[in-house]
């Protein structure tokens, strides 16, 4: 099991939480989230970490520096409005890419709702 799959049982587990009962908090099916803590999911995206953070009481910040978006107590430069994050595999550069994706929704989803 990985780091986030542990935290994320950790935390339910803290707060007497079901699986169905995280669902229905989160919004997030309870199939996936038996996936997740089982680790059957290798790449949680930061749209359902965002879901999850509130109904567990952690941060949004907390479960994607563990899923391996972020890294807690670093700054990344920001120029004309993009990012740039040094990446060493395939593998890093695929959660950037989906995290970039994440935050343009994000941007998208506020501008239409102003």
């Amino acid at each position: 099991m990985n780091k986030l799959a542990k935290e994320i049982t950790r935390l339910r587990e803290k707060k007497n939480l079901s699986k169905r009962a995280l669902s229905n908090y989160s919004k997030v099916s309870d199939a996936y989230i038996v996936q997740i803590e089982s680790g059957k999911v290798k790449s949680v995206g930061p749209d359902i970490l965002k879901k999850l953070a509130p109904a567990l009481d952690t941060s949004y910040e907390h479960l994607m520096s563990l899923a391996g978006y972020i890294v807690l107590g670093t700054t990344v430069k920001e120029s004309q409005k993009e990012y740039f994050v040094e990446v060493d595999s395939l593998e890093e550069k695929k959660m950037v890419e989906e995290y970039r994706s994440f935050l343009r929704r994000q941007t998208l989803e506020s501008k239409e709702t102003k």
